[in-house]
């Protein structure tokens, strides 16, 4: 009997075949354990993903409401702050007032659209800040570009060339904009959390936004 022939004859044996049952039990035992321990895994980090995209968007919408009431409030005092009686110290503090917020709501102006872009979609980013609306300042669809226009309108009550009514009802025309940009928002990102679209990139046609130029700083 040959080395080949007894090796055979071994495993065609109970005792070889059991052998050989107990290898196969092991080895597909340890894939199986490995495939549930890598599913687990990239479960867990699926959940840890979506903790952080999710605390990253309700940080932002937070971020997003004080900035724009902070800067909504300051451009209405600054607007108070011209009517008969006050004298030009305290309308320049209003003033003042109002363009340190200017500064920072321009600093921050492409980061909030990045984030609203990233976390929300971007129609929303669009909707807080559309470039093309830097070739349409009389009718802009984006609150950043109607702010320049409410901007400019209260400024012009300031020198005399509008009236301080015109300039209140353009401001409360704006209070309502922003109002409805921030509801709208966080209702978006609430449905796409809960349909765990935050783990996905946004729908919408990547790049869009890179087609048309960037705004120029006017308010």
């Amino acid at each position: 009997m040959n080395f080949q022939t007894a090796v055979l004859s071994i495993l065609q044996s109970p005792l070889g075949l059991l052998l050989i049952g107990f290898l196969l039990t092991s080895l597909l035992g340890s894939l199986f354990a490995t495939r549930l321990q890598n599913a687990a895994w990239e479960r867990q980090t699926r959940l840890e993903v979506f903790r952080k995209r999710y605390d990253e968007g309700i940080a932002l919408l937070d971020h997003l409401s004080a900035l724009i009431d902070k800067s909504y409030f300051a451009l209405q005092r600054f607007l108070w702050a011209l009517e008969d009686g006050n004298d030009d110290e305290y309308i320049k503090t209003k003033e003042q007032e109002y363009f340190k917020m200017v500064v920072e709501w321009n600093g921050l102006l492409r980061s909030n659209r990045n984030k609203i872009r990233l976390l929300v979609g971007e129609a929303q980013a669009n909707r807080f800040l559309d470039y093309g609306d830097d070739g349409r300042p009389e009718n802009p669809k984006s609150i950043h570009y109607q702010h320049v226009k409410v901007h400019n309108i209260v400024l012009a009550v300031k020198e005399g060339k509008l009236d301080k009514v015109t300039g209140q009802k353009e401001i409360e025309r704006y209070n309502w904009e922003i109002s409805a940009f921030l509801e709208d928002l966080t209702t978006v990102f609430a449905q796409r959390a809960i349909s765990l679209s935050l783990l996905e990139l946004p729908t919408e046609t990547l790049g869009e936004a890179a087609k048309t130029k960037p705004p120029s700083p006017k308010s």
